[in-house]
């Protein structure tokens, strides 16, 4: 079961604007953690600590009790991002030109995974999140709710130990929002796997056992 465990981070942009300090944040797998805050006020910047896309000033972030992220090389992050996490960004990140499956593919053609199975799963994926009708139609073409549900099904594809999902809801209606939450938390209790899920709205965060306010973290 995997495991995560920030200790005394601090980080500041330069220029002297926003800040964060985090004294200890301890999370397991089956304890998904909502980030809740203002906008603006570090909810993307601390995800993107915890998932090694930013280093702090001071502080650590280690998986599974290993070596601290800060003190791998920016590719040893890059190949742990590849295999062991799962990210949803706000802006999608996905290759417009690409179609929805190819999207979803990307992960295990990176990681080497047998085609059959990783097929399957991006097909099992893309029905749940009702975007498999697109399943040829390239990610440019698609609306706002339908990029981010291919987002996060790219995200799980692989059945990540970390998933880091931010604002994964944000463009979608009620029913599809629950429906995005329900698998994030079913998906991350069959892999054994962290979530953490940066969000504004109640809703989701009450489906989170855990919750951390960016206000009590301002340094």
């Amino acid at each position: 079961m995997a495991t995560l465990l920030a200790e005394h981070l601090r980080f500041r942009y330069p220029g002297g604007g926003f800040g964060l300090a985090l004294t200890r944040l301890e999370l397991r797998a089956g304890e998904p953690l909502a980030v809740l805050g203002a906008s603006g006020g570090g909810k993307t910047t601390l995800l993107r600590l915890l998932s090694g896309l930013l280093l702090p000033e001071a502080g650590r972030v280690c998986l599974d009790g290993g070596e601290a992220l800060g003190s791998l090389s920016s590719e040893a992050r890059r190949t742990l991002r590849l295999r062991r996490m799962g990210l949803v960004f706000q802006d999608f990140a996905l290759l417009d030109y690409l179609t929805v499956a190819e999207n979803l593919l990307l992960p295990g053609r990176f990681l080497g995974l047998e085609p059959g199975p990783a097929e399957a799963r991006a097909r099992q994926l893309a029905e749940q999140l009702e975007i498999d009708a697109h399943w040829t139609q390239t990610a440019g073409r698609l609306s706002q709710g339908e990029r981010q549900r291919v987002a996060v099904a790219r995200a799980l594809v692989h059945a990540p130990d970390f998933v880091f999902a931010d604002e994964p809801t944000a463009s979608l209606d009620p029913a599809r929002r629950g429906r995005v939450m329900d698998l994030l938390l079913e998906a991350s209790r069959a892999a054994g796997a962290c979530l953490v899920i940066v969000t504004h709205d109640p809703e989701v965060a009450e489906a989170c056992p855990q919750r951390l306010r960016m206000e009590e973290l301002r340094a």
